[in-house]
């Protein structure tokens, strides 16, 4: 019963990253005895308080011929969203299922990221020895590419312009009023446009925290910038 019962501020965390250590090692060994290689998903989504993450999830047949999949991570990702920084992300997420050797087919969305990612995995793959065809071994979202057709015939061959041109726009009006409202308060006013504009993508939200760092020390831990809203 003692056991049960938190014995301080940090015991619940302890038992979360004890559990997750003995899950992950138990996976690690499952992916081993896989009889086919590990196929992939992989895709960035960007939460509501602007934090990107990336999520990879591995397919495969055990070696009792049972299909399996499962989600080796949810990163936090930092930086540009270009294909470079993916496949970092995405390498340092198979290394330590210890499966780099064991990597099939890539399903992923028609993102031209994406391209360059597997042109970067096929790198890493080439200096271990491994042949790895980064065009080949991709295959596209069926769901993206039925979504992008249904788009076309709806608003052109041009369709995503078309939507980020009207997002921008309500955007742009949106945000000029509320920034010329609060210029309006003076130095407080000011202080909240320039917290808006730093929370408005992770990267400015990353960028804040690595000057917050270089400015106090490495030892600091940079909190994180909030909006105010009408209850804060």
């Amino acid at each position: 019963m003692p056991r049960a019962v938190p014995s301080s501020g940090t015991t619940i965390k302890n038992w979360i990253l004890n559990q997750f250590q003995r899950s992950q090692s138990e996976l690690i060994r499952k992916l081993s005895r896989s009889r086919s290689n590990i196929h992939f998903t992989f895709d960035l989504w960007t939460s509501p308080n602007h934090r990107a993450f990336l999520g990879v999830v591995a397919h495969w047949m055990d070696h009792t011929l049972n299909q399996h999949s499962t989600v080796l991570g949810l990163r936090r990702f930092k930086g540009r969203h270009t294909g470079e920084n993916q496949a970092k992300h995405f390498w340092d997420i198979v290394k330590t299922y210890q499966i780099t050797e064991k990597i099939g087919y890539l399903t992923l969305d028609n993102a031209t990221n994406n391209d360059t990612a597997l042109q970067y995995i096929s790198k890493y793959l080439h200096d271990l020895g491994i042949e790895f065809n980064p065009i080949k071994r991709r295959l596209r979202c069926f769901g993206h590419i039925i979504n992008l057709t249904v788009k076309a015939f709806l608003w052109g061959t041009n369709s995503e312009a078309f939507e980020m041109e009207i997002d921008s726009h309500r955007e742009l009006q949106q945000e000029t009023a509320e920034l010329e409202a609060w210029r309006q308060k003076g130095p407080l006013g000011k202080l909240y446009n320039i917290i808006t504009w730093i929370t408005r993508s992770p990267q400015r939200r990353d960028r804040f925290e690595e000057k917050v760092i270089h400015a106090l020390g490495t030892d600091t831990k940079a909190l994180a910038l909030v909006r105010g809203n009408t209850t804060r």
